[in-house]
């Protein structure tokens, strides 16, 4: 069985992440105009300024410098955290619910200006794609979010989540690579 490395994953994370920014984001002005999202309202593959992304450069950690408070910068700042060292950023929900027994493997993080978006995938090391669906089935109701319905993918389900000025997806892994991700948006 072939698992993707920590660089497939965390590339596959930010081209998640970019695809889910610059299709809200980036179809925002055009959207605005003219009611309708377009597909060349989108930028170029990368970040949200269309900038290329870096890879991370090592297995552990790599912590871009946040703005601090009262930092008027208008640049997102991206946090990549990934391994032992993964940490949620300090801007994810507390009312998001945490799946008992999964284990956080890997966060991305974008923060700054008008942006706010976080990614968290946790591994499902002794638990199953079935155990997280019927957890979160339960456990976001009861927190306060809203729930869509499971739709299926090739080697994926997704559900979108949503409550108050948050909303994203929700990604159940397949049965042979286990794994729960959380990509959120945070609408200002």
């Amino acid at each position: 069985m072939n698992h993707p490395t920590k660089s497939q994953n965390i590339g596959i994370l930010v081209i998640g992440l970019s695809t889910l920014l610059l299709a809200g984001a980036g179809c925002a002005n055009k959207a605005a105009t003219t009611g309708v999202g377009a597909p060349e309202a989108i930028a170029p593959a990368g970040s949200a300024t269309g900038e290329a992304v870096k890879p991370a450069p090592g297995p552990a950690t790599q912590p871009a410098k946040r703005p601090t408070t009262g930092t008027t910068s208008t640049k997102p700042v991206e946090t990549i955290t990934q391994g032992e060292t993964a940490k949620l950023p300090k801007e994810f929900p507390a009312s998001f619910p945490i799946m008992p027994g999964a284990r956080l493997a890997q966060t991305y993080s974008l923060v700054g200006g008008n942006v706010l978006a976080l990614t968290a995938e946790w591994s499902l090391d002794k638990l199953t794609v079935d155990d997280a669906i019927a957890f979160y089935r339960g456990a976001l109701p009861s927190k306060g979010w809203k729930a869509g319905e499971l739709s299926q993918y090739v080697g994926a389900q997704v559900m979108a989540v949503s409550s108050g000025s948050w909303s994203g997806n929700l990604t159940f892994g397949s049965k042979a690579l286990p794994f729960v991700k959380v990509e959120l948006n945070f609408k200002k």
